[in-house]
């Protein structure tokens, strides 16, 4: 309720004069009782960019090399990124897990 209170006292500042009730104004929420404020909050926590400069033929030819074989560049990264990890022993909060219980 307190955010609801915050987002409408900024509502109200911004929106100087005009109605509240204007469809507009009112906050969007999700079916699971959640603004898509709070989504992208989330969604952000969940993922992060990461920028890469390369050569201009080896992007192209590693793009058509991902499309040859069904998948997105960025899935072959993040794999890769994966094995890399894997391979010097890094550990990392959402790191999965093996039978055993130790990490992979």
């Amino acid at each position: 309720m307190r955010v609801m209170a915050l987002r409408a006292a900024r509502l109200r500042h911004r929106n100087r004069g005009r109605s509240l009730f204007c469809k507009q104004h009112l906050p969007r929420v999700s079916p699971f009782n959640k603004t898509f404020d709070d989504e992208k909050e989330d969604m952000e926590q969940k993922t992060a960019r990461l920028t890469v400069l390369i050569d201009p033929t080896k992007k192209d030819a590693f793009e058509q090399l991902c499309a040859s074989q069904d998948v997105t560049p960025s899935q072959v990264v993040r794999q890769l990124i994966r094995e890399y990890l894997e391979k010097h022993g890094a550990t990392y909060a959402n790191q999965p897990q093996n039978t055993n219980g130790t990490p992979e």
